[in-house]
This record gives C-alpha cells, structure tokens and sequence, in this order.
C-alpha cells in the first residue's frame, strides 16, 4: 500500500469518526435541549403556572450553562409581548443535571431584556394583569442583567395621548446576600432624565427590602414632566389646572375656581393643582389634555432611598434633591437661576434655601410639609425681593386679590414675604409678614392718579388687618399713603389715607377723575377751566359690606394759586383759591369753601357746592365781587351765558363798576346758567339807552338780578345838572328790566317811580327823542329846566330798527319855564300830568291835564291854570274844542274830563280850547280864548298906572302856521265896563292933545273893541269909548309880534261936547261946522305912544258910523263864572281900511 492510499485512508477514517463523533454529538444535544425544554418548562409551570410563556430555544452551551433564546410573556396570544428576552443565560449545577435530571440555578443572567409597562385606559398596568409567583423556599440565584430597556407606554385616553418612555443600557446585579436575601447594584440612562446609580438590599424571607439611588445633572424639562405624568395618575389634570391658573379665568365660570380662607374668611380663588375638575374642557368630548410647556430647565441631583420593612407595611422613602442652573420661563414672572434643595420622606416635605431671580428680582422659598396622623400641616415662607409687579400678573391672583390689583393697579418693585401656614383642619392662615414697596406706582381706581415713586411698607396685623405706611410722588410732589385694609373679600373694610401738597391741576388731574359721580366733576372742572395747585388730604373708604365699593372722601383739598375760565360764563379769575370737601357717607356734595379769586383788581370770593346725586349734575355757586369793571370782558361773559343778556348792553350801553353781594349761580350741564343776585350795586357808572340815547353819568344804583330780571332798587345818576333817580323800594316789581319779555317783545322796562330832575330840553336832549316825539318837543319848544316824574313801562319790539312802545305816567314840575303850544307861554309854573301816555314805536297818545300856578301868553300873566289836553299821535288837544270833527273824548281817570283850559288873570277866568297839529315841517293849531270879568285895576297895576278901572271881557280866536308869531291870525273883541282908562298912555295922549279936562273919577263908562290878528298885530276894526262927557270911535293897531317893538297906530274920532274949552263945543256955528267931531291920531310904541290931530276922514268917520250902528254889543257874563264862557257872538263886519 503506498503511502498516498495510507494517507486517504486514514483521513476517510478520521472523517467518519468525525461525522460519527458529530452525529452522535448532534444526537446528545438534540435530546440534552429537549430535556432542558422540559425541565425549564416544568420549573416555569412550578413557579408562574398561569403566565403565557413561549421560549424560541433551549440548550446547554459548551459551558454547561442553559442558554434561552427568545423568551417572551404575553397576556394573550394576540397581545404584543409584556417582556422580551432575546438570550437568557442561567448557570446550572452541571453534574445534578446530569446525574440527577435536577436543574440547580446558581446565576442567571439576561441580556438586553425588553419590559413593556403598559398603562391601559382603565388606568391599570398591564403586567397587574399577570397572576402573581407561586412562593418558593428554596434559594434564589444571582441575577445580572445586561443592556437591558423598559418601555414604559400609555393606551391614549381623552386626556393624552398615545405616550412611551424607555429606560436604556439598564446594567444591573442582584447578589445573594443569604438565604434568599440579594444585595442590588446597578445602573441605567432615563430618557430625559439622564444617569441613575442604584444601590439596596431585598429579603425576599421577610419582605424588606431598600433601594438606594442618585442622579448627577439630571435633566428636568418639559419631557420630565410628561415622564412624571406618565408614571402619576392624575398628574396631567393637576399641571393642567396649574396652567391654567397662569391665564386669566373667564368671569362667571365655576370650573376655574376653588375656595381657599383667610382667618375665617371663605372666598374663591383661582383653581390649584390638588383640587382640579375632572372635565376641564368640561364635555367627556373634549381634546386631550396636553402638557402645558413651563419653560422648566434645570438640572437636578437627586438621591433618594426607598424601602419596606417588612411585608405589608408602608413603603418608606426619603428623597434629598438640589436643584441647580434651573430656570422656569413660562411663568408670570419667569425664573432663572433656580437653585434649591429638597428633603422629603413619608411624613415631610422639606425645602431649603429655594432662591431664584429674574433680573434684580429674586424669590426665596422655605418651608415644610409635615404629616400629623391623618392630617398635613403646612407652613411655608415665601420672600420676594425687588419683584416686578405688572399687569401680567393680575390674571394669576386670587379672586379677592385681584380686586385690590383692580383698585389699585400697582406696579413696579417690591420685596413680599408671605408665610402659609395650615393645620390640616382649619382654613389656611396666608399672613402678609411684610410687603415693601421699593419703587412702585399705584392708580387707585376711585381717584385714577398715578401716584409715582411709591416707597413704604404694608403689615398684616393680629387677624386679617393690613396697615399701610408709604410715600410716593404724584407730579414729582410727596404723597403720604397710610391706612388699613382688613379681611380683604367681599366685606372687606379699608381706610387709605392720602395727603399731598401743591399738586397740579391739569390733564393728569383731571383724567384721575373716573369714576361716575367724578365723571361729572370732571366734566365740570374741564368748563370751570381750573388750573392751579392743590393740597390735598382724601381718604378711600370701604365699609364692610357686600356689594360696597370704595368711596373717595375729601377732607380737604386746598386750591392756590390758580385760575378759573368757566366756559359758559368766560370771566377769567386769577390768583385763585379755595378748598373742597366731599363726603360720600354724608349729604354727598362736593363742598367748595373759602373760594378767592381776582379779576385784574377786582376780588371775587364766595362758596359752592356741586351734587351729582340720581344722575344728575348741579354747581351751586354763592359768590360776592367788589368792583367788577362792566368792559367787553363781562359783556362776552354774559351774552355767553345768556344771549339775550346782550340786549343789557345794546339797549342800555352800560359802563362802571359793580359789586354783588351773594349772587347765586346754579348750572346743570346742558342747560343756561340760572343766575340770582339779591344784592347788586352800580357805582361811578354811566348808562345810555338806545332808545333814549341821552347819556347818564355818575350813577349809582342798587340793583337784583332773577331769572331775566334786572329789579332796581335805587337808581342815581347825572346828565350834567340833570339828575335821575328811580326809586325801586316800593311794590315787589316796582321797578326792572327784564330780558327777554316775550318772543315779540326782546325786553321790557318797568319803573314805578322815575324821576328826572332839572331837565333840559337842549339839543342833544332833543336829538335823543324817537323822531316824533323830537317833532312834539320842536312844537313846544320848552326852556329852562323841568323835572320829570314817571310810572314808565316800556317794552322791545322784534323791529330791525329797535323800536320799542311805552306806557306812562308823568308829572312835569315846570318852574318858570317858557313853551309853546300855538301861541307862547312864558313863566309857566306848575305840573303837567300825563295820567295815560302811549307809545306805540311810531307815534305817541296820551292823555292828562295841566295844574298850573302861574303862566304869561300874549303878555298877560294867568294864575290857578287847569284842564285837559290829549296827543294823538301829531294832533294835541287842549282843553275841549267843539269845532274838531270828533270831539275829543277824556276817559274818567282825567281830571277836568271834558272841561276847557281854565285859568285867572288880574281876577278873572279865562277858558282856553286850542288845537295843535305838529308837522315835521309846519304846525298848525287854533285856540280858542274866552275872558270874563277880569280887572282892569289889577292889570293897570302891573303896569304902574293909576286911575285905570274896569271889568274886562273878552273872546278871541287865533289860528296859524309854525312858530313865528307873524303868522298867528285870528279875530276877537273885548269889552270893559266901566272903563276908567285916564292914564293909559294912549288915552292920555290922546285926551291930552284934544285938552279935555280930566274928569273925576272915570273917563269913559265903557269900552268895547273888536280886532283881527295878523302879522303880529292887533288890529282893532272898531273902537268904542263911551264916557259922560266924550266918545271915542275908532280903529288901528297894535303890534305884539317880535321885532315890531309894540308898534301902535291908531285913528281916533270924538265928538266934541262940554269937554271943549269955554264951552265952545255947544256953539252952533262950531257943531255944524265939525258936526262935532275931531280926529285924533296915536302912533308911536305902547310905551310911547304920540298923539296929534289930523284933518278928518270923512268917508272913514262915516264908516265907523255905520259899523257902530251895525254892532251888537255882548252881553256881559255875571259875576261868578258858573260854567263854560258863551258870550254871544258878535253880528260884525270889518271894513277895509
């Protein structure tokens, strides 16, 4: 055999002992794992008879150790695997097995094991629902576990989501210790959490065991959270509730609130994370609840031991953990630089030296929670210094501290420290220990001022008292700020006391007024145009009630130097000042006292008082002025507050000074100014109506104003010499103006007792009068002075050229005064009484009657002078002339109704009817003049002459045109009996140049002459002097118009008898030849009148013949003058001359 085959047969014979060998190997560990199968399988059965266990693989490796490959437990077959082992390696005791069939587990260990911790929508885990090990007494081996992962998982419910955590590379061993006693060392990364060591002890004899653990820089975040909420039930809802207590709370909704007390006090407040709804979305419908992102980032070094000591006893834990570096960024405030440490165990928690900051603001936190039994007890401080207090924070506050930041409206920096403090039975006690404003601003909801700066403490007493002790700065000015507030809720009792000087008034101010009732103020003081610095001392007062607010009480509110422009009175005052009180709990006026002011150098000071109760607003003003200047300043004022005040100073022009004593001013906005002034006194002032633009200086007056109505109590004042005086004292309205009167009538004028003395009727008088009554005063033409006394009313008419009507009562006092009414009147003394005076704006009646002492027409001087006149509109009657168409009518209040003018003159009676038309360019008239039994003697006195003797009648008419006395015409006779006429000039001349001896006592027995007026004369017709010895006939004239200078001429014809010398008369040859008469011829003046004899006139003789044998002599009236003169009339012809 070569060596070749040699070598290929023996290695054929290697390979088949090989494949042998392997067969037979292959053989033996077939049936070795099988037996293995069933011997783990078995001891399976023995230990968890009821779990579904299913092992991919079982076999002893070349170790002798048993090696299970895909082990797997589940619920169901349907359900995904509880746990998961891909290698399981168990070291068993080689020879027993082998020997004895009997599987001794001296170690096992598990590589990358796989729990899935499944929480089931009833809130369950799944492995709770694998049946628990049957015990076992015999010992249990070491256990390692390598690489291995717990996947933590959650069924979706409504409130999460489908949520799994896993903890990785968990590297741990438990090493029997005893009998059945294991010591546990370990390791695992939990995901978002970090590195966890573990260390502790389990008897499994006795049931203790003890689990010691600590993490370095674990990671706490938002994911820690959702890894907290995966492991506490419920957990979500409380951080959800705790989210939600950072957003504001919708008003009314229940579900966002809860109850907490203050010393007895129970009241809601926003909801906590111990005590949130089930339901938060409030339907079953509603979306999962997600965990809100705080911003929390820290890092945390935990350690923590957790253990039992014995079976069914409560576990004992006890937890230390410092946290570092953390922030929380979703907060209100958010926090950094957290740092903290925390002990707890199962009776206490405790946290330490808890400080965080934002910015300068940092928060420190201390405190513990301790079980006493059944109850937990509490007691934490909270300090907070340099905190930022804003608006952002009012949604997170309890309910009642939410009110006072909505009274408040505080911010800025300030230090808190808190203690909470609870029993575990009674209501929490929240004690503010202090609260320290450092630099913080407060806007206080009754009065909106921003007060600034605000440095001071708030203490809480014994009970539920605050007491308030601070300063601060409103307008860079000191504010003191001290009260209390007590048991803070919905009968929560406060006083806050405010005192600050020398404020300012402006929009800051006056925006501060918000509230209703100091709406209305503002409103107000924005009209009143208030500037000016306050002193103030006010007080915010709640009483303890529901529903009660807080009240702003003023106890004084001192105002200087100021200023005050009220917009519906525009009358600026300086330097003003005053104070104000207001009392909400009393008759709740706003006060104002000790008000001063100035407007340039006139003072004005007073008091007021403004309601602004049941909706409506009303300033009443009581103020007094001295020396306010009547100027376009106070004419703006007043015509803004009453336009039709303008028609004071358009009808009456008014200038001076005036004083008010307590005048009343109430406004309501909306509505004019209602103006009362019971005491008014005009002084140095000047006044000039526009109807009677006939200026007054110098006037004095003390007035009341009402309403529209301006009374005059007294009135003075001057024109020159002329005074004026009314006289208001009398009746209640017995003197006004009153504007407006009516919508036809824009004023009215009444005076009762109107007095005008030494008036003169000059031409700025004249120039005064409407143009028809300027005509009346251009008829009568009076001179020299008058007083005038009236009972005038006088009212506007809605006329374009401001006319105006009156109604009067008057009395003229003439003193020696010159007029004309026709014919001149000289020297007239006495009254004209105006009973009825009428002006209708365009023409003037009235009626009344004349009581004259004294008067001088045509020369001859009249006493006792009375009768009627009346003025219809141009036409002015006197007396009671019959010739009218109409005769004039005199109502029953006239005196002399219906009565001539009547009068005396040298002691006889003299009735008088005249007409007076006044024309703007002519006037014309007629009187009509009746003389009885007047006193020749009497005259002849006045006239210095002696041995003149007669009874006078006479009647005249005159008619004429103007007011020259040239154009007068008329006709009249007169007659005296006896007519002693000796030492009349002209009859002196004349008896003197016809040598007549003078006879004894009369010269003629009665005289009798019928004349015409004409150009200023008298021109007598006829003349007839009938004496014992000698007859006088004639005719000429006499002149009384000015500028004639009593011119007389005058033929005079006697027949000659016994008066010749030596008898020559009686001669026959004599008396045929002259037929007895002789001419005589007068002229001259009156004064001076020449007589001389002239040839005679035949044909004029023969006339004057002829007339006398015409005439028929009047009948002379008798003695006494019963009733109106009626001579009868004269049956003449007048011859031409």
């Amino acid at each position: 055999m070569t060596v070749r085959k040699t070598f290929q047969w023996a290695l054929f014979m290697v390979l088949g002992t090989a494949v042998c060998a392997a067969g037979g190997i292959y053989w033996l560990t077939t049936r070795t794992d099988e037996f293995l199968r069933g011997a783990v399988e078995a001891k399976f059965d023995e230990i968890v008879p009821d779990w579904n266990i299913q092992i991919g693989r079982v076999h002893l490796d070349h170790h002798g150790d048993v090696r299970l490959l895909n082990v797997s437990v589940r619920l169901d077959d349907r359900s995904r695997p509880v746990i998961e082992v891909p290698e399981l390696l168990v070291s068993v005791d080689r020879s027993l097995l082998l020997e004895q069939q009997c599987i001794v587990v001296h170690r096992v260990e598990v590589v990358q094991p796989t729990l899935r911790a499944m929480r089931l929508a009833d809130g369950t885990w799944n492995w709770q629902h694998l049946p628990p090990p049957r015990p076992q007494d015999k010992a249990l081996p070491d256990i390692e576990i390598h690489r291995g992962t717990v996947v933590v998982g959650f069924t979706p419910t409504a409130e999460m989501p489908a949520t799994e955590m896993q903890c990785r590379n968990i590297d741990a061993r438990l090493t029997a210790s005893g009998f059945r006693r294991f010591d546990l060392e370990g390791r695992t990364d939990i995901q978002h959490a970090g590195a966890l060591e573990l260390n502790g002890e389990f008897d499994l004899n006795t049931g203790e065991w003890q689990i010691r653990g600590g993490a370095h820089d674990a990671r706490a975040d938002r994911e820690s959270l959702e890894l907290a909420n995966a492991l506490v039930p419920g957990l979500n809802r409380r951080i959800a509730g705790l989210a939600a207590s950072t957003r504001p709370a919708e008003p009314g909704n229940p579900s966002t609130q809860a109850n907490i007390t203050f010393t007895g006090q129970e009241r809601t407040q926003t909801a906590s994370v111990d005590d949130v709804p089930p339901d938060p979305a409030g339907t079953t419908g509603s979306p999962q609840l997600q965990i809100p992102d705080f911003g929390i980032r820290a890092a945390v070094d935990v350690a923590f031991e957790i253990g039992q000591a014995r079976k069914g006893s409560p576990p004992d834990f006890r937890l230390a953990a410092q946290i570092r570096d953390g922030q929380i960024t979703a907060l209100v405030v958010p926090l950094y630089g957290l740092n903290a440490k925390i002990f707890a165990d199962a009776n206490q928690l405790v946290i330490e030296h808890l400080r965080a900051a934002n910015g300068e603001s940092e928060l420190f936190v201390k405190g513990r929670l301790e079980r006493n039994g059944v109850l937990l007890e509490k007691d934490f401080t909270i300090e907070a210094t340099r905190l930022e207090l804003d608006r952002q924070l009012r949604p997170h506050l309890p309910p009642d501290w939410e009110r006072l930041y909505k009274l408040l409206s505080p911010a800025g920096e300030f230090n808190l420290n808190v203690r909470i403090a609870h029993d575990g039975h009674n209501t929490p006690q929240i004690t503010l220990e202090e609260f320290t404003a450092l630099d913080c601003s407060l806007l206080h909801q009754a009065f909106q001022y921003p007060i600034n700066g605000i440095a001071g403490t708030v203490r809480q007493q014994e009970g539920n008292r605050f007491v308030v002790d601070m300063t601060g700065k409103a307008s860079g000015r000191p504010v003191l700020i001290s009260g209390y507030l007590q048991n803070p809720g919905p009968e929560m009792d406060g006083q806050l006391k405010v005192s600050a000087e020398g404020v300012p008034i402006d929009e800051t101010f006056l925006n501060a007024l918000q509230t209703p009732p100091l709406q209305k103020v503002r409103a107000v003081a924005r009209d009143l145009n208030v500037t000016g610095l306050v002193d103030i001392d006010a007080e915010f007062i709640r009483r303890p009630e529901p529903d009660e607010k807080f009240r702003l009480k003023i106890n004084n509110l001192s105002l200087r130097d100021g200023s005050v422009n009220f917009v519906n009175f525009p009358y600026q005052l300086t330097d003003f000042s005053g104070r104000m009180e207001y009392d909400p709990f009393g008759d709740r006026l706003w006060h104002f006292r000790d008000l001063k002011g100035m407007h340039g150098t006139s003072p004005v000071f007073g008091e007021a008082r403004f309601a602004t109760q049941q909706g409506a607003a009303a300033l009443d003003m009581e103020l007094t002025a001295r020396q306010i200047p009547i100027d376009q300043q106070l004419r703006l004022a007043c015509i803004t507050a009453n336009p039709d005040l303008d028609m004071i100073w358009t009808q009456l022009y008014p200038s001076g000074s005036l004083d008010v004593e307590n005048a009343r001013v109430i406004w309501i906005p909306g509505e004019p100014l209602r103006i009362t002034a019971p005491e008014v006194k005009l002084t140095d002032g000047r006044i000039t109506l526009a109807s009677l633009p006939y200026p007054w200086d110098r006037v004095q007056a003390r007035m009341s104003w009402a309403g529209n109505r301006l009374t005059i109590r007294q009135l003075e004042g001057a024109h020159g010499q002329t005074r004026l005086t009314i006289d208001g004292t009398g009746a209640r309205d017995a003197a006004y103006v009153e504007i407006p009167h009516s919508e036809t009538n824009p004023w009215r004028a009444h005076f009762d007792d109107l007095h005008v003395a030494r008036l003169i009727a000059n031409e700025e008088f004249r120039q005064a009068l409407p143009e028809v009554q300027r005509d009346i005063l251009d008829a009568l033409t009076p001179s020299g002075e008058l007083d005038l006394q009236l009972a005038l009313d006088m009212k506007g008419l809605d006329h374009p050229d401001g006319w105006f009507t009156a109604h009067w009562r008057s009395t003229t006092t003439l003193r020696g005064n010159d007029l004309s009414a026709g014919l001149r009147y000289e020297n007239v003394t006495g009254q004209i009484e105006v009973v009825d005076g009428v002006w209708y704006g365009d023409r003037v009646s009235l009626e009344g009657f004349v009581n004259l002492k004294e008067l001088t027409v045509l020369g001859f001087p009249f006493r006792d002078v009375h009768g009627p006149f009346r003025i219809d509109g141009s036409d002015v009657y006197v007396g009671s002339p019959q010739w009218v168409n109409a005769p004039v009518e005199y109502s029953r209040t006239t005196p002399y109704a219906n009565q001539q003018l009547i009068g005396t003159t040298y002691g006889g009676r003299l009735g008088l009817d005249a007409v007076t038309r006044i024309g703007a360019e002519d006037t014309q008239y007629r009187v009509d003049m009746k003389l009885q039994n007047a006193s020749l003697t009497s005259w002849a006195q006045d006239q210095q002459l002696r041995q003149v003797q007669g009874t006078v009648n006479a009647e005249m008419t005159l008619s004429g045109h103007g007011y020259s006395d040239r154009n007068v015409q008329g006709s009249g006779w007169v007659q005296i009996v006896p007519a002693a006429l000796y030492e009349l000039p002209v009859i002196a001349q004349t008896l003197s140049i016809l040598q007549f001896r003078q006879p004894d006592k009369t010269a003629f027995r009665y005289a009798y002459g019928e004349f015409t007026v004409h150009d200023g004369l008298f021109d007598f017709s006829l003349i007839d002097l009938v004496g014992e010895a000698i007859r006088l006939v004639g005719r000429g004239y006499v002149a009384y118009a000015v500028g004639l200078n009593q011119e007389v001429r005058l033929d005079l014809f006697t027949q000659s008898g016994d008066q010749l010398p030596l008898g020559v008369g009686r001669l026959p040859v004599v008396g045929s030849l002259f037929d007895n008469w002789v001419h005589v011829q007068v002229t001259g003046t009156l004064s001076n009148p020449r007589a001389d004899t002239r040839p005679l006139p035949i044909e004029m003789l023969r006339g004057l013949l002829q007339t006398l044998e015409a005439v028929t002599l009047p009948i002379a009236p008798n003695p006494g003058y019963p009733g109106r003169m009626t001579p009868r009339p004269l049956n003449r012809s007048v011859p031409g001359r």
